[in-house]
């Protein structure tokens, strides 16, 4: 494997985790890696079909009409009744050759673009969304085999982390080109840190944490962990977010638990490197820290929720049981209700905030401004 060629696209991958608009980059390293004709990056809806995509190889047109027309018939994804987050296959893993070059997807589609034979790998499974990383070799490249397959696994995890990194930027409503004051109604605490590791921005909620004494505080411009042995790895995972890695087992950036002395629910810490141009003000931000506190994200005030959806005492109380992680079930012996009592508020909490499904309404919840 070439190590240039690896380092400059590790490089692109975590650049893209934090500007989604450089993913086509990345995808045409990893197809001059793997001998691509086109490389794709796909998040698909369960529920609708919808999608969204980033690729590489394919003219505009092209990528509207698979979002439009294939996506939704797209035999590979039909024929998988399993879908194993972070396996790569073939598609002869997946279905045999010929009943693959019979479907109309390979036929109205892959054909007529030369991209016979496909290498598919789930980055990110739950049951809304299916993101798959999908790579295409022209008939005349030859077969995708089992060894391919191999050469890939190892860039997943960095493609997954990456693209987990996008998802938490994401939803701490964390973007680059947005104003600082935006960060500060996030409901997780965020530090931005240059490449030297010293914070050019903390908003209300990352100095709240510092400020309770709890795990987390600012030595000489520096976020650091009060016990030393998980501050050992949280310093690594800085250093790695902010380090430009050629070694397919480096990581930039990652996840730690962070202990309190108080005995509350852990921090739950994610860092990760920004792209090159992010920046604050007149400090540059090469990382970010988000921190998430479980017992403090719970808490809401209670007059948000009538306001917002005109909840009544007992949905309210309701409401706040789920948002500390309560199923139905605990939620109404808490509160003293029946549990078919509790379902019947809980129905009609869906109605009046507008969503299906309980997950979508505790993250609609959770959201929520604490004011």
């Amino acid at each position: 494997m070439d190590t240039r060629l690896l380092g400059t696209t590790l490089d692109a991958i975590y650049e893209a985790g934090s500007a989604p608009e450089r993913w086509p980059e990345a995808l045409n390293n990893i197809g001059r890696m793997f001998g691509c004709s086109c490389v794709s990056l796909v998040n698909k809806d369960r529920e609708t079909n919808a999608g969204s995509a980033a690729a590489w190889g394919i003219d505009a047109a092209g990528h509207k009409e698979y979002l439009d027309v294939w996506l939704e018939r797209n035999v590979l994804h039909h024929r998988t009744r399993i879908w194993r987050e972070g396996q790569v296959e073939t598609d002869r893993d997946i279905l045999p050759k010929k009943d693959f070059i019979r479907s109309d997807y390979y036929n109205g589609f892959l054909k007529r673009r030369d991209m016979h034979s496909m290498l598919r790998v789930a980055t990110f499974v739950d049951q809304k969304t299916i993101q798959t990383l999908a790579l295409a070799r022209s008939r005349s490249a030859g077969e995708y085999e089992r060894s391919d397959a191999n050469a890939l696994q190892p860039l997943v995890r960095h493609i997954q982390r990456a693209t987990s990194i996008s998802r938490q930027l994401h939803e701490s409503q964390l973007s680059l080109k947005s104003a600082l004051g935006v960060l500060d109604l996030s409901l997780n605490g965020i530090f931005l840190l240059d490449r030297k590791g010293r914070i050019v921005f903390a908003n209300k909620a990352a100095l709240a944490a510092v400020r309770s004494a709890d795990g987390i505080a600012i030595r000489n411009d520096r976020v650091q962990i009060d016990r030393r042995t998980i501050d050992d790895a949280f310093q690594k995972l800085v250093a790695g977010a902010l380090t430009r890695t050629h070694s397919i087992e480096g990581a930039r950036g990652g996840a730690v638990r962070i202990e309190r002395k108080s005995g509350k629910q852990p921090y739950l810490v994610v860092v990760g490197p920004l792209a090159e141009n992010s920046g604050t003000g007149e400090s540059t931000a090469a990382a970010f820290v988000t921190i998430a506190d479980p017992e403090a994200n719970a808490n809401r005030s209670s007059w948000v929720l009538r306001d917002l959806f005109g909840l009544s005492a007992t949905e309210t109380l309701l409401a706040e049981r789920l948002m500390a992680g309560d199923a139905p079930e605990k939620a109404a012996m808490a509160l003293g209700m029946k549990i078919s009592t509790a379902r019947w508020h809980i129905n009609a909490i869906l109605q009046k905030t507008d969503t299906h499904r309980q997950t979508d309404l505790i993250r609609l919840l959770l959201m929520l401004p604490r004011l």
